[in-house]
């Protein structure tokens, strides 16, 4: 048996300054999945405890990340959206506003291929519509027709209401949203291959603070100072929800990993590192829900940007057992692919 997977980072923050932050964990959380609720999904946005750091942050069903959706091509999902954030909890958007409206959301299917119509096109409920602005206290229904055609991959969900999405969702309010492999639809090999969900995330704490302080927000209000108080990074990656998981794995197995990657601006490249007596094959097969036109390919790193989404086989072994590898993140090094941390987008 390999022992263990270790995940910790070094992220390139500012002017390309490396900052290691690794902590161990109990382990991998299993992040569940939404079940249907008479033909529906049915999730929830609120403020949540972000771990033990000492602060709120946007979660969905309680957790951060959220639960899973898997759905198939050809089926009709319709999705209940409920908004738990109180409603006098920020400020309305002025003309001049960057980061505002944070008690209002939606929900987008990032990477999907579906119809924003909905009921301003005569369509009993909302399609993939970014503009649809739910209020707190209030629930609302979306239906998604999802073609036959439609390649099975891996995606997200997450907020989409502008001026509040880079809070919301780069707050940890977001999940998988899987369409499933029909059957034979890839070689038997990859069909039957265990799988494992990583969703990574990273969360400078100093710019969510900035957009909370400007947004009038309680939740994320704080953050860095609280963590920097602690002792805690400013600047935590999280891997399902967690600091630094241990996975255990048999050797000489292959694992399918759908990884999904969540940031408002910060890049990552993710390489095994081997010292500790393990050593892991990687083998890419799809990029952004899209297979690779030949699989697999065989890959020495796995680059992430913000909003990515990848599939891995992995496969590791020791060289005497137990062993352990580390899988690490290296400042990319693709034009912005580091993030400057300085959060200055538009929300």
């Amino acid at each position: 048996w390999l022992k263990k997977l270790f995940v910790c980072g070094m992220v390139s923050v500012r002017l390309a300054a490396l900052l290691s932050f690794c902590w161990v964990s109990s382990g991998l959380k299993d992040l569940g999945q939404v079940q249907l609720s008479n033909g529906v999904f049915n999730i929830s946005l609120s403020s949540i405890p972000f771990g033990d750091f000492g602060f709120n942050t946007f979660g969905i069903n309680g957790q951060v990340p959220g639960p899973s959706i898997r759905v198939q091509a050809g089926e009709t999902v319709t999705i209940e959206l409920s908004n738990g954030l109180d409603p006098a909890d920020g400020i309305p958007c002025s003309d001049t506003s960057r980061f505002c409206d944070c008690m209002f959301t939606n929900v987008h299917l990032h990477g999907m291929h579906l119809s924003s119509k909905g009921v301003l096109d005569s369509r009993s409920l909302d399609g993939d519509d970014i503009t649809v602005k739910l209020s707190a206290g209030e629930s609302m229904l979306y239906q998604h027709f999802i073609p036959e055609n439609h390649m099975p991959g891996t995606h997200w969900y997450h907020p989409h209401h502008h001026h509040a999405t880079a809070l919301q969702a780069g707050g940890g309010a977001a999940g998988f949203f899987i369409v499933e492999d029909p059957p034979d639809f890839l070689p038997e090999v990859f069909m039957t291959m265990p799988e494992v969900l990583w969703f990574i995330s990273t969360h400078n704490l100093d710019a969510l603070q900035r957009m909370a302080d400007e947004a009038q927000t309680t939740t994320l209000r704080n953050a860095s100072t609280i963590a920097a108080a602690k002792g805690l990074s400013t600047n935590p990656i999280l891997v399902n929800g967690e600091l630094m998981p241990t996975v255990d794995l048999p050797s000489h197995t292959w694992h399918r990993m759908r990884i999904v990657y969540a940031s408002i601006e910060q890049s990552l490249r993710l390489v095994t590192d081997s010292s500790s007596g393990g050593t892991c094959a990687l083998q890419l097969l799809a990029k952004d829900g899209i297979y690779l036109d030949t699989i697999p390919r065989s890959i020495t790193a796995i680059h992430l940007f913000p909003g990515a989404r990848v599939d891995v086989a992995w496969s590791c072994s020791c060289a005497s057992y137990p062993c352990s590898v580390v899988v690490k993140s290296i400042p990319n090094p693709q034009p912005g692919g580091g993030g400057n941390g300085n959060g200055n987008g538009n929300g």
